[in-house]
């Protein structure tokens, strides 16, 4: 008895796919598939990402006229120069997640390894007498080993990213607290002028934030590193190319991230483990909401740099009014439940079908 072949019934799925996976196992077509009389379709749409930044700026900017309102001063002279540099080191600390998640392999050890670097710097400077150059050395060489050691257990081993990278978050935050006994490590030298560095670094992490975006737009390149997104049987294991996306995006995630606790600890002067997993929760909720894709691969161009903004004006906010910490936690939980949400959306409309096949006649 002859088999049928096996078709999809393209009325199970809702009309504009909220309901439906983000891409397995037929509809849409996988990637590299030629749709019946078609050419291969391109699966991602940029636009509805640069569409959704247009949003996020209006509230972006929305969030600065409150923050205004509520002081006037509190954006300008130091208070300006305190909050770039604040919004530097999230903003590093939110590329590098931005760009584990775009490879589909969500480094959640980002804060802790910020949090472990900043307590290396001060120890090194406090305890060893170390000068502030080999120590920052130090601790981003501890960075990039921490990625790399990560990138074995995930490529090697075939294991989720984000468990791997939960398991480095707590090792880290162990090593830390045992180090300092839970209390802040202080540097006592080589602490940084504010005001001329903090616009650097803001720069810094906004070129490379956006640079990354705009190379990401590139089909290729995305299809490339994004690789590991699980358009197939999660028990396979990923090409050799998707396996070099995975490795590069971890190693330079926790390098972003241990750069990020260098800054933060040379300019406040005290490494601070207990915070190392509230930071991460924080660069999560403002790349979701930027519209970085929850499922990997799909993302915008300027949605982190606005995300890393609009929390950290929050987040001002809050302090100028004097409400309590955990109302942030708040609302960075919901943020990152409304950053999923935001990520599903553009799932459903930023992909696109495959062309439908044309009549047969006979």
């Amino acid at each position: 008895m002859s088999q049928q072949p096996y078709q999809v019934d393209q009325e199970e799925h809702t009309t504009i796919g909220l309901m439906d996976p983000p891409g397995p196992p037929d509809y849409p077509a996988p990637t590299g598939t030629l749709p019946p009389g078609g050419e291969p379709v391109e699966g991602d749409r940029v636009w509805v990402h640069l569409i959704w930044e247009a949003l996020l700026a209006v509230l972006v900017l929305g969030q600065f006229a409150l923050v205004r309102s509520s002081d006037s001063g509190a954006l300008t002279g130091d208070r300006l120069d305190t909050f770039i540099y604040q919004a530097a080191v999230l903003g590093l600390i939110a590329t590098g997640l931005a760009f584990s998640l775009r490879a589909a392999v969500p480094n959640l050890a980002v804060g802790a390894i910020a949090s472990g670097s900043g307590v290396l710097i001060a120890e090194l400077g406090a305890e060893a007498d170390w000068e502030r150059g080999p120590a920052i050395g130090l601790a981003l060489l501890g960075g990039l080993l921490t990625g790399l050691a990560l990138a074995v257990i995930v490529v090697m081993f075939h294991v989720p990213a984000w468990a791997a990278s939960l398991g480095a978050s707590l090792l880290i935050g162990a090593v830390a607290v045992g180090v300092t006994g839970g209390d802040a490590s202080r540097l006592d030298n080589g602490l940084s002028d504010l005001g001329s560095t903090a616009w650097t670094w803001f720069g810094f992490f906004v070129a490379v934030s956006i640079v990354g975006g705009v190379c990401w737009a590139a089909p290729g390149l995305r299809r490339r590193m994004g690789g590991t997104r699980q358009d197939r049987d999660p028990a396979q294991r990923a090409s050799a190319s998707a396996a070099a996306g995975a490795v590069i995006a971890l190693v330079v995630s926790s390098t972003l991230a241990a750069g990020a606790g260098a800054l933060a600890v040379i300019r406040l002067g005290v490494g601070q483990p207990q915070f190392a997993d509230s930071l991460t929760w924080v660069a999560l909720a403002a790349v979701l909401v930027g519209g970085v894709s929850g499922f990997g691969r799909r993302a915008g161009v300027f949605g982190t740099v606005l995300g890393v903004l609009l929390f950290s004006l929050i987040q001002l906010e809050l302090t100028l009014e004097s409400v309590d910490s955990w109302v942030f936690t708040l609302i960075v939980g919901g943020g990152i439940l409304v950053g999923l949400i935001v990520s599903r959306l553009l799932e459903a409309t930023g992909r696109k079908r495959p062309k439908p096949a044309p009549p047969q006649y006979y």
